[in-house]
């Protein structure tokens, strides 16, 4: 097994030229995997969402047919703090009525961007004082997970763990407690539901890194991993990555972010780059452990003040912030877009309004 799994990682590198060099060690730890479900395997139906900032501003706004390339993809609801966990039900319910499976993404690890002491500090002195983006505590994200079944419960739903945590520094500091979160979290959600672990991309970690990193979360009692959130590696890397790492994981499935990676930005860069692209559709895949792809970040939100949206300023006053959605950033994927079909294109604004959006949520 060891010589097959390091002959695979040396052909998958050879092949596209992306997957970090990878040792023959495999972990071998005694893990007792739980039987995996495969909720893809019978091809549900993609919960569409019909109560998001973009549907939001299309309602809002006169001849925006256009942002229908996006809005009537199947996407994820991203669960940030407490509060989104109380509006969750609405939701819920209608994914119920469209007989559909919902996705949804957790976020909301204390100190999820993993800042230093010193930039925590410098958040302290706002005006007002400003505290690290994710939970106050870890008792707030034991109450906020514990809620969220809760509100699922009558239900199933993908859910995707923790966007960048298992791959960040802090994961293995033991002051964050993280990987105790974490594992509360799938204890807590996995039983009735398919959580898939996000484990970052190919130019984070060595696939025996992130697998050593996700067997001391519980990766064994998840259906799998999730890959490339909000980031826009190509698909072709992301599939060599999935085939490595899952054998190291007990064979967990994986699901791929394509909504931003249809074009692959110079120099890997993240944050609002020129000449974005929609990536494929979500759909159903179930070909060996790639299970799925996934709109799991909203196209159009933005990273911030920086990249295509550095020096933005809202009507608000207010500098533009992550997860503001940016009609003008949309309309440019779109037209970048490869499946697009030319009509869709030649009826794109000129011109698009930046407006005081007030139901965005600041990641």
């Amino acid at each position: 097994m060891k010589l097959i799994l390091a002959l695979l990682t040396i052909l998958l590198a050879a092949a596209c030229n992306q997957v970090p060099h990878e040792p023959t060690q495999v972990y071998q730890e005694d893990l007792s995997f739980v039987p995996l479900r495969h909720p893809f395997a019978s091809r549900p139906k993609l919960y569409v969402d019909p109560d998001t900032q973009l549907t939001n501003w299309q309602r809002q706004h006169k001849k925006s047919d256009w942002l229908s390339t996006i809005t009537s993809q199947p996407m994820a609801r991203w669960i940030n703090d407490i509060y989104a966990v109380d509006r969750l039900s609405e939701a819920v319910a209608d994914a119920q009525k469209q007989q559909a499976l919902l996705t949804i993404v957790l976020y909301g690890l204390p100190n999820r961007h993993c800042l230093n002491a010193s930039e925590i500090a410098k958040l302290a002195s706002k005006n007002p004082p400003q505290l690290p983006a994710g939970s106050a505590t870890k008792n707030d994200y034991y109450y906020m997970v514990d809620q969220l079944a809760l509100r699922l419960r009558g239900t199933k739903a993908v859910i995707i763990l923790e966007p960048d945590a298992v791959s960040l520094d802090c994961f293995v500091q033991p002051t964050t407690g993280w990987v105790e979160l974490l594992r509360h979290a799938i204890k807590t959600l996995a039983p009735q539901h398919y959580v898939y672990v996000d484990a970052g991309h190919v130019e984070w970690h060595t696939p025996s890194e992130i697998a050593r990193r996700l067997r001391l979360m519980g990766v064994e009692q998840a259906e799998g991993i999730s890959l490339n959130v909000a980031n826009r590696q190509p698909d072709a890397n992301l599939l060599a990555y999935c085939r490595i790492v899952s054998p190291m994981i007990g064979h967990r499935d994986c699901v791929m972010d394509t909504s931003r990676n249809g074009v692959t930005p110079p120099g890997n860069e993240w944050c609002n780059p020129p000449g974005q692209a929609l990536g494929v559709p979500p759909g159903i895949i179930n070909n060996g452990a790639h299970a799925a792809n996934l709109w799991i970040k909203t196209p159009g939100e933005s990273d911030g003040d920086c990249g295509t949206d550095a020096g933005i300023v809202l009507p608000t006053g207010a500098a533009i912030y992550p997860g503001y959605f940016s009609a003008t950033q949309a309309r440019d994927m779109i037209r970048a877009t490869s499946w697009v079909d030319t009509a869709t294109k030649a009826r794109l604004p000129t011109q698009t309004p930046v407006t005081a959006s007030t139901v965005a949520v600041r990641s």
